[in-house]
């Protein structure tokens, strides 16, 4: 990153192909792990179209039933990072974008 700067590309690279990517990246920008769970929960819960095509929802979360919304735990979030690429993509747009968005 000091050569290259921080660029999308590299987040994405970090977080497919590193074992602790995704605490690299929370560590690197100082964003909680707690806090990155009940984002992705309120992300699955709410019908916000922005929210919703920044985090690219529609290629990850299956419907979501209110009364039966639990928050995921790191493993199936690690798991999903590697598996899906869109949600991948939505966690680093989260790190570029997400400052502009008003929740």
């Amino acid at each position: 990153m000091e050569t290259l700067g921080v660029r999308r590309g590299i987040f994405e690279t970090l977080l497919a192909e590193k074992e602790n990517g995704l605490k690299t990246l929370l560590a690197l920008t100082g964003f909680a792990n707690e806090s990155l769970k009940r984002l992705i929960t309120l992300v699955r819960v709410t019908n916000d179209v922005e929210l919703a095509k920044l985090l690219h929802k529609d290629q990850w979360a299956e419907e979501a039933k209110l009364t039966a919304i639990t928050e995921w735990g790191d493993s199936k979030i690690s798991n999903l990072i590697k598996r899906n690429e869109y949600f991948r993509k939505g966690i680093v747009n989260l790190f570029f974008e997400g400052q502009a968005y008003r929740f």
